[in-house]
């Protein structure tokens, strides 16, 4: 991609002081001044204003500097070159807070349990290759007795529940491994935490729920669509709004 800057004049010259005038700076072609006569702000940030022309193409604005970047975004909204952004109503912004921040937990979530599996690998415990699902009953009955002191493999294996004590000769194998103090007080931290995350997103979700009881019936019908659960559609209905 062609990263040479070209310099144009916008189609006015705005009154601003300090005889200031409009410049773009394009990375790639020049702007057309037909583009300029109907623009919508879709982002702007220190020193950069992404704007969308008419016809769907979108220009990066690069000024020299702050000041003159706030400038620039001003005279666009005195000679109505902006439209107006959506701002949704108060619940449904309460909402997205709620709903964004819990999803920021969940990911959370998953990366404490990746650094989980990557100490178990250090202490050569191959158990996520026979029970992968490590908050499974199985294996957290298995890491709570390895917590508790317990290092017999046949002992250990014994704890399965279900379709895993058919696999009970394999965990026999996969708890074969080199368990030290420091690995004991990892394991114990990293579970800790996990089930201070389920707690939290337990009652981040009950909130939330409590919020959606009136949409109810637009949660359904998003669960209609084939992969998406409740989780998934209370997440949209707090970005997209109930009018659907």
């Amino acid at each position: 991609m062609d990263q040479t800057r070209q310099k144009t004049e916008c189609s006015f010259i705005p009154p601003v002081i300090n005889k200031y005038t409009a410049r773009v700076y394009t990375w790639r072609n020049r702007v057309l001044q037909r583009a300029f006569k109907r623009l919508e702000l879709l982002d702007a940030k220190v020193s950069r204003a992404v704007l969308r022309g008419r016809d769907g193409g979108n220009i990066i604005l690069l000024p020299d500097t702050d000041l003159k970047d706030a400038e620039w975004i001003a005279d666009l909204l005195q000679h109505g070159l902006l439209r107006p952004s959506f701002v949704p109503p108060t619940w449904q912004r309460e909402l997205r807070e709620l709903t964004r921040y819990r999803s920021s937990v969940i990911h959370e979530r998953s990366r404490t349990i990746n650094r989980l599996q990557k100490i178990l690998e250090d202490t050569n415990l191959k158990l996520s290759a026979v029970a992968p699902d490590l908050m499974g009953l199985s294996a957290r009955e298995m890491l709570a007795a390895l917590l508790a002191g317990e290092t017999n493999p046949t002992v250990l294996a014994e704890l399965a529940h279900g379709k895993m004590r058919a696999k009970r000769d394999l965990l026999v194998q996969a708890l074969q491994g080199h368990f030290k103090p420091h690995h004991r007080l990892l394991i114990g931290e990293q579970l800790a935490h996990i089930d201070a995350l389920d707690e939290e997103i337990e009652r981040l979700s009950a909130d939330i729920a409590e919020r959606l009881r009136p949409y109810e019936a637009q949660l359904k019908r998003l669960e209609t669509i084939p992969g998406i659960k409740r989780r998934l559609a209370e997440v949209i209905l707090a970005e997209i709004g109930p009018n659907m």
